[in-house]
């Protein structure tokens, strides 16, 4: 008899690191979609073909888009889009009366700052948790019990995602609109007590999925040396690579600092099923200094 192996217990047995994990976006196109999602959720999905086009027309102008799935426990008669600009932190609401509504909105003038969505702006923040157990068992193994502990502590704010990237860190979640991944994740509290105080929770944490993986790590890592909490209380200035190394230039307060990541190598699953282990490079941090 053959025991499968889910990916997130080999990630974990293999001592696979969080920071630096997280897949790069600039804008999330978030659609409530409750029927149950495919393995692949968009294209599997029974939305009429004007509106794929619509979105797949989307996703291929605006540059760092993605389009997510999301759903709660029990849809009403509408449904939400939600748009977040990950890069400034801003969060837009549509209510839909229909997923024909779409087909009116222009979200390409949205994300290039057109005034006239001002009204749609809005101050929630939303964690969305990876439940797509088609796509891996391991989100919903992990997934599932993830966003039933933080519907608890965070209500409506917490939606069930399709996938966000990463199941072998399951359960993954994203804070939004700030695009902040976490990993490995069994009690969602304190994530969502710092994100909704304004605050950067550096455990567990992947990254922030506007930066570069070297710099996902540097900013972890420093955020944890210096006692940095506060979303905007540190920026990256600049990464540059030479061979496997990369220096990470960073900014707080009026403090500028360097941080030198090491590209180190590891043998994982990436996904539940997979036949055999792949090389994977981790951004691990040496270190850091003062400049």
């Amino acid at each position: 008899m053959t025991t499968t192996v889910l990916c997130c217990d080999d990630s974990t047995r293999a001592g696979e690191a969080l920071p630096g994990t997280a897949p790069r976006s600039d804008v999330w196109l978030l659609l409530e979609y409750p029927a149950p999602w495919g393995v692949k959720a968009f294209e599997d999905s029974a939305l009429p073909d004007p509106v794929k086009e619509r979105l797949s027309n989307w996703l291929s102008v605006i540059p760092g888009a993605r389009l997510q799935f999301i759903k709660r426990d029990k849809a009403g008669d509408s449904r939400v889009l939600y748009v977040a600009l990950a890069r400034q932190g801003a969060l837009y609401r549509f209510d839909l009366a229909g997923y024909d509504s779409l087909l009116t909105l222009d979200i390409p003038a949205l994300v290039g700052g057109a005034a006239a969505f001002a009204a749609h702006r809005t101050d929630e923040k939303l964690y969305l948790v990876c439940t797509n157990g088609k796509r891996d068992v391991c989100c919903a193994v992990h997934g599932l019990p993830l966003y039933q502990q933080m519907r608890a502590v965070g209500g409506d704010a917490v939606w069930q995602s399709s996938h966000i990237g990463g199941h072998r860190f399951a359960g993954t979640l994203v804070c939004l609109p700030h695009g902040l991944y976490y990993g490995r994740v069994a009690d969602g509290a304190a994530i969502i007590r710092a994100y909704n105080r304004g605050e950067f929770e550096p455990a567990n944490c992947r990254g922030r999925c506007t930066e570069a993986p070297a710099a996902q790590s540097a900013e972890i890592y420093l955020r944890q040396q210096l006692g940095l909490r506060g979303l905007d209380a540190l920026r990256v200035l600049a990464v540059e690579q030479a061979g496997d190394r990369w220096t990470v230039q960073l900014a707080a307060h009026d403090a500028a600092y360097t941080v030198t990541v090491q590209g180190t190598p590891v043998m994982v699953l990436e996904s539940t099923g997979d036949a055999e282990a792949k090389r994977v490079i981790q951004p691990v941090v040496v270190g850091y200094e003062r400049v």
